[in-house]
C-alpha cells in the first residue's frame, strides 16, 4: 500500500467528509434498529418464559432439572401423580385476573400436564 492510502472511517468513505450526512443516516436508522431488536427480544421472552405448555409431550428435555413449572393443580390421582394446568408467568402474566384457568373437565381435556413423582414410595390410597 502506498503512503496516500491511509485507513479512513466508513462514514467518510460513504459520505466523503460530510459529517452532517452521516449523522442524519444514523439518526434515521437508529429507531428502526432499536424497534427490530425490541421485537426480537419480545419474541424470545414469549417463547422461552411465557408460552403455555399444553401437555406432557410438549415439555422439552432441557427443562428437566433446570427449570420449574408454575400452575394450578386440576386433579390428583393418588399420592404420587397429578394433573396441572400450566400458567406461565403466574399472576404477573395475568393468570387469575386477566386470564382464567378453566375449571370444567371438558374445558381442561388435553390442556393439562400430567406429572408423576418417581421413587417417592407413597402408598396408593393414603
Amino acid at each position: 500500500m502506498g503512503e496516500g492510502s491511509a485507513k479512513r472511517p466508513i462514514t467518510e468513505t460513504l459520505f466523503g467528509s460530510d459529517k452532517e450526512a452521516s449523522r442524519n443516516v444514523i439518526a434515521d436508522w437508529a429507531p428502526n434498529v432499536v424497534a427490530g431488536l425490541m421485537a426480537i427480544g419480545a419474541v424470545h421472552l414469549w417463547t422461552v418464559y411465557l408460552r403455555r405448555i399444553p401437555g406432557s409431550a410438549h415439555v422439552q428435555p432441557s427443562f428437566f432439572r433446570k427449570r420449574s413449572l408454575f400452575g394450578r393443580v386440576t386433579s390428583v390421582g393418588d399420592g404420587d401423580n397429578f394433573h396441572m394446568f400450566h400458567t406461565p408467568g403466574g399472576r404477573l402474566a395475568g393468570w387469575g385476573w386477566l386470564r382464567r384457568v378453566p375449571t370444567t373437565r371438558t374445558a381442561l381435556k388435553g390442556k393439562t400436564v400430567s406429572l408423576r413423582f418417581w421413587d417417592l414410595g407413597l402408598a396408593a390410597g393414603v
